[in-house]
């Protein structure tokens, strides 16, 4: 946090976001993580990720109990300045190290409900935690892309990967910006 605090005096306005996987499976980490984050002075918004769900519970929604009494909805959009930001859950998690990657009919008709009362000439900026454009595993991915579509200019900010790649759809305007774990809270 120190880091963070130093580094926003050189800025006016500053926003976090988190990708995902903010406890690393030990969900009894989280208050003391918003903690974390409420200290820095920084408005944080959060993204859940495969190892944010309850590994015991089999449902997806049950299993996502836990982080949401913490950090609130997993599907949510807000707007700040010229860019409209979503940030929706694609992990469907069916316990331990089960999970599949998409979305649900439901947050499709969401999706597109929530983006037909945006200009589309807004920055769309969209944080998913499971990379979007070089995965063929995503369920609903074409729905997706096509709710997407008619903006000028979309930034997918996705985690989950060890890595950090940039993936460029110029057929779709869309930027993907995959960004790779800080890996901290691995080593609680």
């Amino acid at each position: 946090i120190f880091d963070i605090k130093k580094e926003i005096k050189n800025h006016n306005t500053v926003y976090g976001l988190t990708l995902g996987d903010i406890a690393f499976d030990s969900l009894s980490l989280f208050e003391d993580i918003k903690k974390s984050f409420i200290s820095s002075s920084i408005p944080f918004f959060h993204t859940i990720g495969n190892h944010d769900f309850s590994s015991n519970v089999y449902d997806p929604i049950k299993a996502a109990e836990d982080y949401m009494s913490v950090f609130g909805p997993l599907d949510y959009s807000f707007n700040r300045g010229e860019a409209h930001i979503v940030v929706m859950n694609n992990v469907f998690n069916y316990g331990v190290s089960s999970y599949s990657w998409g979305f649900s009919k439901e947050q499709i008709d969401w999706l597109k409900s929530n983006l037909s009362h945006v200009s589309k000439n807004k920055i769309l900026i969209i944080s998913v935690h499971i990379p979007i454009t070089p995965n063929n595993s995503i369920v609903r991915k074409s729905e997706f892309l096509d709710a997407i579509s008619s903006f000028n200019e979309i930034h997918i900010l996705s985690g989950h990967m060890h890595a950090n790649k940039n993936y460029v759809n110029s057929a779709l305007n869309i930027y993907e910006h995959v960004t790779g774990a800080a890996s901290g809270m691995w080593w609680s």
